[in-house]
């Protein structure tokens, strides 16, 4: 008897082990699709880099049709501080962003209206401009 037991009790820990395992692929597959549908979104967007050194900004113009992009800015002026501004050329800000030796780039995914924008910081006479196409 405590032999046919221990064989139900095997047979269910098998069966519970398999059922666990299909639902565990069936996740794991629904994860893999989730992730590759928000990659494929990601894989979409352009990155615009824009560096202030001590000379400037790099480039000091980016030309670029509408739509979302991601725009990362990085401080390699050497100063402890910076601000940047970015706003329109109308002089409406749009975003403020301050950097330190710490913290050195700043990234924000955009989607600006088309016309021209300028990038600026306090520790520069430089701009960056933007033109969204349309």
């Amino acid at each position: 008897m405590l032999r046919k037991r221990s064989k139900q009790v095997c047979a269910f820990t098998i069966a519970a082990l398999l059922i666990l395992s299909a639902v565990f692929v069936v996740w794991a597959m629904d994860q893999a699709s989730s992730s590759s549908a928000i990659q494929s979104d990601a894989d979409k967007l352009e990155v615009e880099l824009v560096t202030l050194r001590a000379s400037g900004f790099e480039p000091l113009e980016i030309r670029r049709p509408k739509g979302s992009f991601v725009l990362l800015v990085e401080d390699r002026s050497g100063k402890d501080n910076s601000s940047f501004t970015l706003r329109d050329v109308k002089g409406q800000h749009l975003r403020n962003v301050n950097t330190s030796r710490t913290k050195f780039e700043w990234h924000d995914v955009l989607n600006l209206q088309p016309g021209d924008y300028l990038l600026t910081s306090n520790s520069s006479d430089s701009a960056c401009h933007i033109t969204i196409l349309p």
